[in-house]
């Protein structure tokens, strides 16, 4: 899914259903901003530590932008069977891929638009 940004500052929602989702406004390239990750699944890969990877869609470059240290305690939220704040920075405009990992197992992704700074 790939979720279109306005220079209006309205949040979006980016998410594989059943999976994993955030709420968001802009995502503008170079800026740490703060986000609330959700999950839906089982206890058993959920509490497994968390990594986010990002791949841009023009180099196939990958970045972590977010990991976790050690387990993660299940914390429901807004029907997630998880949820997880984190500060991400994605540092170019451009199409990305976001890939959420739990262990070293990829749980889901969300590709979102980059916009400049």
């Amino acid at each position: 899914m790939v979720v279109q940004q306005k220079p209006n500052r309205n949040p979006k929602i980016a998410n594989q259903y059943g999976k994993i989702g955030f709420g968001h406004g802009p995502i503008i390239a170079a800026e740490t901003q703060k986000y609330m990750l959700h999950f839906w699944g089982d206890k058993e890969i959920l509490t497994k530590p968390l990594k986010v990877i990002g791949v841009r869609k023009e180099t196939g470059k990958e970045i972590t932008v977010f990991q976790s240290a050690g387990s993660n305690q299940l914390s429901p939220n807004l029907g997630a069977n998880h949820h997880k704040p984190s500060a991400m920075m994605l540092p170019s405009a451009g199409l990305c891929r976001l890939e959420g990992y739990f262990g070293d197992e990829l749980f889901g992704n969300v590709v979102v638009n980059v916009m400049e700074k």
